[in-house]
Order: structure tokens, then C-alpha cells, then sequence
């Protein structure tokens, strides 16, 4: 599979730029809702520097199926089905953020010209919390 090249050109514009804990709260106080749009918000710069990119697609696909499932949950759907979309929705946003994670790090990479390592397990547990937490650093070098 080949690999995305990433545009190193001083025209990307910076990542999004609010503070992670600012990112964290929100996404406490709105159950998770701003995570998600935060994700987006994420993808959206990825496709910048990286227009092949398939998070933002991912991201959106993932959403509407969550809204799918529990919309199909009020109604009391089967149980199984209303079960099955919720765990495919939670397993395809996984997809998106660890794109976004690639993505960052292949940025990083090219803006440094150093190995940039993103970690997986952080990745998973705090998602666009954690990837927040790398394009504030990558502004702050600007």
C-alpha cells in the first residue's frame, strides 16, 4: 500500500488550535457529542496537507450510524440489531482517528525531518483528546 505524501509547504495552515483540556471538558459536558465533531473538525485539516485522506468520510459515516442506533434504540428495535450498530459505529470511529494519528505524525515527520511517534494505546483511550494534544504542539513550534 502506498504511503500519502505530505505537503511540508509553509501554506497548510495550522492545526486546530484549543488548548486539549478545553477539548476534554467539552467532550465531558456534552457526553462525547464534541469529541466527535472535534474529530471532524480534525479530519478537515488532515485533508489539507494530506487530500487523500479518507477520515473525514470515515468520521461522518461513523456519526450517522451512532445516530442510526439510537434512533433504533428509542424505538425499540430488536435489541441485536440496535446492538450491532452501536458496536460497528464504535469500531468505525476508531478508524478516522487513528488516520488522523498517521496523518499527524507523517506531518510532524516531514516538518522535522525526524521519526514522529504517536501512541497507539493513548490513541485509543483518549482519541481526538490525545491528537489535540499533538497539534498544540505543533503550533507552538511555529
Amino acid at each position: 500500500m502506498a504511503k500519502a505524501r505530505v505537503a511540508a509547504s509553509p501554506t497548510v495552515p495550522s492545526p486546530p488550535g484549543w488548548h486539549w483540556a478545553i477539548v476534554l471538558v467539552l467532550g465531558i459536558v456534552t457526553v462525547g457529542i464534541f469529541l466527535d465533531i472535534w474529530l471532524i473538525v480534525q479530519a478537515r485539516w488532515v485533508r489539507k496537507f494530506e487530500p487523500t485522506s479518507k477520515a473525514l468520510p470515515l468520521a461522518i459515516v461513523s456519526i450517522v450510524l451512532s445516530v442510526i442506533a439510537e434512533i433504533l434504540n428509542t424505538l425499540h428495535a430488536p435489541s441485536q440489531v440496535t446492538a450491532v450498530a452501536f458496536v460497528v459505529s464504535f469500531v468505525l470511529a476508531l478508524v478516522p482517528t487513528f488516520s488522523v494519528r498517521d496523518s499527524l505524525a507523517r506531518f510532524i515527520s516531514a516538518r522535522t525531518g525526524r521519526p514522529a511517534y504517536l501512541g497507539s494505546f493513548l490513541t485509543l483511550i483518549l482519541g481526538p483528546i490525545y491528537l489535540q494534544f499533538h497539534m498544540n504542539r505543533i503550533s507552538s513550534r511555529r
